[in-house]
């Protein structure tokens, strides 16, 4: 029985926003004899192709000429379907993609190789966050929070170590606002429980960190990694050099940052920094 969800977890949609591709890397279930593929835009095909008794770990490319950016203000979607065909046993997922790039120059983010200035705005814990209090569901409860955002001008929202529901990126993947998840979670509301996650030796095991970047990686809004808030002394810790470096392995797409404040100047691993 082919799951969908294991399958997608193993499927990394690469947008190659310079030269006006799309590369996706996979792996192929055991017993697949056929990948189907097929990128749309809307209702129109943009490509399709399929790969005859790929490999385990399987990689396709699509032509995306005359593409159309994915920015917060015109927040264009693709959608790359594909269908697993192994024995009898067939299975079609499809994920929305933008085409977007991300990097950092001269200390300066660019968005779609033009200068970026985040404006942010904080969600994630219980000071941050507010009830539902008018029964939406929970795609409609996001989407209502980011249509605000927006219209008060921010651009990103910042998850307090929290990493927001898949209904959250749907909505803001749809209606474009960018988003900083941070792994680490913060338990309990008094400083004594945050005194004991000070001292824990971990601050995010490798499993959950591999699980969550997979998880969340084919979003277009996803703009920043981040381990957690206010670690201390991140630039002595060889945890985050380790953590970053998984990262780059499997999503070279994204910003990373170890922590939002308390960072020094000795950081080799960060691509901006956040101070409060």
């Amino acid at each position: 029985m082919l799951n969908p969800e294991r399958l997608l977890s193993n499927v990394f949609i690469m947008p190659d926003y310079d030269r006006a591709r799309v590369v996706v890397t996979l792996r192929a279930p055991e017993g697949c004899s056929r990948i189907g593929w097929k990128v749309t835009d809307g209702r129109k095909t943009v490509r399709e192709g399929a790969i005859a008794r790929p490999k385990r770990n399987a990689r396709l490319e699509c032509a995306m000429p005359h593409f159309k950016s994915w920015t917060p203000d015109a927040p264009h979607l693709y959608t790359l379907w594909l269908r697993f065909v192994c024995g009898k046993t067939e299975c079609q997922l499809s994920h929305r993609f933008g085409m977007r790039k991300f990097h950092v120059e001269d200390k300066q983010i660019f968005l779609n190789n033009r200068p970026f200035y985040i404006r942010g705005v904080i969600r994630g814990r219980e000071a941050h966050d507010h009830p539902d209090l008018c029964g939406l569901s929970e795609v409609e409860y996001y989407g209502k929070y980011i249509r605000a955002a927006k219209r008060f001008g921010f651009n990103l929202v910042r998850f307090h170590s929290k990493v927001p529901p898949r209904a959250y990126f749907d909505a803001a993947d749809r209606l474009g606002i960018l988003t900083h998840v941070e792994v680490r979670k913060y338990y309990g509301k008094y400083q004594a429980e945050r005194d004991l996650l000070d001292h824990d030796p971990v601050l995010v095991r490798p499993k959950l960190w591999r699980d969550t970047i997979k998880r969340i990686r084919n979003h277009a809004s996803l703009m920043v990694y981040c381990l957690g808030n206010e670690i201390n002394q991140p630039g002595r810790n060889p945890e985050v050099a380790e953590r970053a470096a998984q990262l780059r392995r499997l999503d070279p797409t994204r910003l990373f940052i170890d922590t939002c404040a308390r960072g020094e100047y000795d950081r080799a691993h960060i691509d901006l920094d956040v101070q409060h």
